[in-house]
């Protein structure tokens, strides 16, 4: 798929599409002929997703926060009990270097970083699995020390992929968006020139109200500035 280039911004499009809307009822006898009522229907249906899909991702990004630091919050604490086990381990009476490998000590774990953290979590949960019974005897660690550790480890995988998840779909919604917004700036830009085309003769006064629907084009606030000069006249 190409890349999607657009010309204005959401807020742009927002608000010239309403202007579009509103000038093509307002001269609906002039342009009919030319712009199908099922187009300006397209135009208020997109500009409707549009600005939908424009607030449903600012609460996504809220939500994406807050799922990021319960993340972060997981890998903390499972750090801790992976380092606190550990020690215990290591304090143990006449401890053999085959148990200290292990149960990972040794190893680094890092309180922000997930991969070494579960890695560590595994250590301890395998370093049981084959010596559980001199871990609860010679190192004091109990059987809920361990699951406390597998379900931390859980947690944080579940919360990896759902992150990711998170990230795909925002992806999708991306191209998806900029595919509407694309349509929308053609319809915009399609009501402004039929606008300029029919009235220029008939109705010169309408013209510059047609061509303000493009941004940028500077024609309304000069118009603006006529028009507060008449008055001050």
């Amino acid at each position: 798929m190409g890349t999607i280039n657009l010309k204005w911004t959401i807020e742009e499009v927002s608000v010239k599409g309403h202007q579009a809307c509103g000038l093509f009822y307002q001269y609906q006898s002039g342009l009919q002929a030319r712009i199908k009522a099922e187009e300006v229907m397209e135009l208020e249906t997109g500009l409707r997703k549009l600005e939908f899909s424009r607030a449903g991702q600012k609460g996504n990004l809220q939500g994406q926060k807050s799922a990021t630091k319960s993340k972060d919050a997981i890998t903390e604490e499972l750090h801790y009990e992976v380092v606190d086990l550990r020690e215990m381990i290591k304090a143990a009476p006449n401890v053999k270097q085959e148990i200290l490998k292990a149960f990972g000590v040794g190893t680094l774990t890092d309180k922000k970083g997930q991969p070494k953290t579960i890695a560590g979590a595994n250590l301890i949960i395998s370093g049981y699995n084959k010596y559980s019974e001199w871990a609860q005897k010679d190192a004091k660690i109990l059987e809920e020390d361990i699951v406390k550790v597998e379900e931390l480890r859980d947690q944080l995988i579940d919360a990896d992929k759902i992150q990711e998840n998170v990230k795909l779909i925002r992806k999708l919604g991306t191209v998806e968006k900029n595919t509407l917004q694309s349509r929308l700036e053609q319809l915009i830009t399609m009501i402004s020139v039929v606008g300029i085309k029919v009235f220029r003769s008939s109705k010169p006064e309408l013209v510059p109200l047609f061509e303000a629907l493009i941004p940028g084009s500077g024609t309304a606030s000069t118009e603006n500035e006529k028009e507060e000069e008449t008055v001050s006249a």
